[in-house]
């Protein structure tokens, strides 16, 4: 977690896409709330993901993005609200590290891109995936959020 510098006014790591920007420190979630979110969210997985990947693989996914969220602020698949993400960034946008079968690295993933596989109907899936391969369009604008109702229609 980034502390406050003394010097500083404000989060130093805010520059780096570090801090979530939202005005009040980051709470991290237990392991304990870890699984249980990751719990929560299994029930509303649409079966495609079954075809694609190992419960396991599934798993380890959602508690990395489960791990990245305040443990007080809204949930990125059941709320209506911005959830904001405290974990990496790349090109701007909320990661994880997605290990595929046979590669040797893990590859960083645009959050809302797993989170758009793992929930959104069939013919939502269909639509977003005919985007450029970057990070979807946030209808709230903010690059920091992970909301999944926040995905952008194609």
């Amino acid at each position: 977690m980034a502390a406050i510098c003394r010097c500083c006014s404000e989060d130093p790591f805010e520059a780096f896409g570090g801090g979530g920007g939202s005005g009040r420190k980051w709470t991290p979630k237990s392991a304990y709330e870890v699984t249980e979110t990751v719990d929560n969210w299994e029930q509303y997985i649409n079966e495609r993901v079954a075809k694609s990947m190992p419960e396991a693989m599934v798993r380890g996914l959602l508690e990395q993005i489960a791990s990245n969220i305040d443990k007080y602020g809204p949930d990125p698949v059941l709320d209506d609200e911005e959830c904001i993400w405290y974990g990496n960034f790349f090109q701007g946008a909320p990661v994880i590290q997605l290990h595929k079968p046979g590669e040797t690295e893990a590859q960083p993933t645009f959050v809302n891109r797993i989170l758009a596989f793992f929930f959104a109907t069939d013919a939502k899936f269909a639509a977003l995936q005919k985007l450029p391969k970057v990070a979807f369009p946030m209808d709230c604008g903010n690059s920091k959020c992970i909301a999944y109702r926040h995905i952008a229609d194609p």
